[in-house]
């Protein structure tokens, strides 16, 4: 296995819109060389849109897959496992196995994969500009240069935090499926600052602004962010109305990871 990023070889098994994602940035962060980045996916056109895009290799099965020093396993959960049993008898030369699909757990892929050493890694939408926020687990047999090798990728995504695999659900309805509870607010007040004149680019700009800034002060200050609301003067939000909506959709995406992670396990 290669220690260093920059001269590994990753391969994707899965090539939709969060592999792709996720091995975009890597090259257009100078992560890896397009050469080194192989996409396996069985639509042809998405491979070939890649291919054109990204100047990678690609295949329409995962047989290119347990060559590389990492496998992205960018699909969806019930494909996980057999995925795993397509490739197990090749993954001699223990490649590290980076999961982005919720609710298989280290125990159950390693079962199926023999002695590969392998991540899961929950990922956000933010990581295609290197802002992402991603929560990661690793088994405990992996070596000290998969798990460099690992953080050297999280690294070009964005900040990660390592968490125990008994949070990984948790983390995930916060991390994952986050962005899905903002992006309705930020199209909200775009619209809003809009509608009260001023010009789409820079309501965009400010509304983006505006959550960035957020994250940066809760992030930097020791005050609690009801501390931080105290230090505006006007609050016309019912916060109590606003907490219900965001408890409930955080608490829906977490039963909804957590049933799908009993379905796949019974």
């Amino acid at each position: 296995m290669s220690t260093s990023l920059a001269d590994a070889t990753i391969a994707t098994a899965g090539a939709g819109i969060m592999g792709g994602l996720l091995v975009e940035r890597l090259i257009e962060a100078g992560g890896v060389k397009p050469g080194n980045v192989i996409a396996c996916d069985p639509d042809e056109g998405r491979l070939n849109e890649l291919a054109a895009r990204l100047g990678i290799e690609t295949h329409t099965d995962n047989t290119a897959a347990p060559g590389a020093d990492v496998i992205l396993l960018a699909v969806p959960p019930p494909a996980v496992v057999p995925v795993l049993e397509e490739i197990a008898e090749e993954l001699e030369d223990r490649p590290l196995i980076v999961s982005v699909a919720p609710s298989i757990s280290i125990e159950r892929m390693q079962q199926v994969a023999g002695g590969a050493q392998v991540a899961r890694v929950m990922p956000n939408t933010p990581s295609l500009v290197g802002a992402g926020m991603n929560a990661y687990c690793v088994a405990e047999d992996a070596t000290a240069e998969a798990v460099a090798l690992l953080r050297e990728m999280l690294d070009v995504w964005g900040e990660s935090i390592e968490v125990p695999e008994s949070c990984i659900n948790a983390a995930c309805a916060l991390l994952a499926v986050g962005p899905t509870y903002l992006f309705p607010v930020i199209d909200t007040l775009m619209a809003e600052t809009e509608d009260a004149g001023m010009p789409t680019e820079m309501a965009r700009r400010a509304a983006a602004g505006l959550f960035a800034g957020v994250g940066d002060l809760v992030e930097q200050t020791e005050a609690t962010p009801e501390e931080l609301k105290q230090m505006i003067s006007m609050q016309p939000l019912d916060d109590e109305a606003a907490a219900t909506v965001f408890r409930e959709a955080y608490h829906k995406a977490l039963a909804g990871l957590q049933g799908l992670e009993s379905k796949l396990s019974s």
